[in-house]
């Protein structure tokens, strides 16, 4: 593990990681610590201090007896908490399964990122035909998080909102089930979706917030392979988004961003950057499932969004207030 300073790129440690085993683990990074997930198949996290390379703290959940079919965890950081999450089966009358369905138990814990003690635990009973990791989605402030379990068809998984940083339920619900609409974001205190109107050429965005109620709308043209493209980075002010294909082959053609503001009546905004591709980096991926490697991305950081190539071989970006 090498450690550099954020604002200097100054070397400030090279550590031997304490990590063990083969290949799989996930790892996430504080201001204290780099969390690592080993990913096989079990509740447990550990942490390393980025001031020494040290183990800081590890966190192991026992399953209780009589459960089956633990899947493996999830792991997402918030500005406090470190949350870990997994689901099993439990045959207990507690989680009786319904039809085809089975009784599961969704596990979530909150640790505190810096000592590893537990914040926080939650045990969310349901019942669904096949046990699947859970999914994790933080909002864009981290006040909120969604745990989704069940299945791996949107819009059909149970869910909770919960406070990461005391393990509460938030009220309300998020992204309920509609063929018609596209999940953007996850907001601090509702979500935004998007709707595609083929026959009126039109996107339409709509923030709303947990209890329904619709806030503001967002309208923009439809981009060339709109549905198969970043839908675009929410802001306070409105959406933003990146578009890069031309017609009629979808092949790379010229980047430009284009603001579409919340209430806004009059036409987007477009802004074209210098974002060419670099042949020489770039790999010829059309018609390939590795397409993605030619696809810019937008990257939001404090007081900017950076827009960038999706794939590590890039050398450019572009900061945009």
């Amino acid at each position: 593990m090498v450690v550099f300073d954020g604002g200097t790129g100054e070397l400030l440690g090279e550590y031997q990681s304490q990590e063990s085993g083969d290949g799989g683990w996930a790892r996430y990074l504080t201001d204290e610590v780099r969390v690592s997930y080993p990913g096989d198949g079990h509740l447990g996290v550990s942490a390393e201090s980025l001031d020494t390379g040290e183990q800081a703290w590890e966190f192991e959940w026992e399953a209780p007896e009589g459960t089956s079919d633990f899947t493996q965890g999830s792991v997402s950081l918030t500005p406090d908490a470190v949350v870990v999450s997994g689901a099993h089966r439990d045959d207990s009358a507690d989680t009786p399964g319904q039809g085809d369905d089975v009784g599961q138990v969704m596990v979530a814990v909150g640790l505190d990122p810096g000592t590893g003690e537990l914040l926080w635990g939650r045990e969310l009973p349901f019942a669904a035909g096949e046990v699947v990791p859970p999914v994790h989605t933080v909002s864009s402030g981290g006040e909120v998080l969604l745990l989704e379990a069940g299945t791996d068809s949107p819009g059909e998984q149970e869910q909770w909102l919960l406070d990461p940083a005391t393990g509460e339920d938030v009220e309300g619900s998020a992204f309920p089930p509609d063929p018609d609409r596209d999940r953007v974001a996850l907001l601090d205190d509702g979500y935004v979706d998007r709707e595609v109107a083929a026959g009126q050429n039109e996107a339409r965005y709509r923030r709303v917030a947990f209890d329904g109620t619709e806030q503001s709308t967002a309208v923009g043209g439809l981009r060339a392979g709109e549905t198969s493209i970043d839908p675009g980075t929410v802001t306070r002010e409105g959406v933003l988004r990146l578009d890069f294909l031309s017609e009629p082959d979808l092949d790379r053609g010229p980047v430009s961003t284009e603001f579409l503001e919340w209430g806004g009546q009059g036409p987007a905004s477009s802004v074209d950057i210098d974002l060419a591709v670099n042949e020489e980096l770039l790999l010829n991926t059309e018609g390939s499932m590795t397409a993605e490697a030619d696809a810019p991305k937008l990257v939001t950081v404090p007081g900017a969004v950076i827009a960038t190539e999706a794939t590590e071989m890039s050398k450019k970006a572009v900061a945009l207030a």
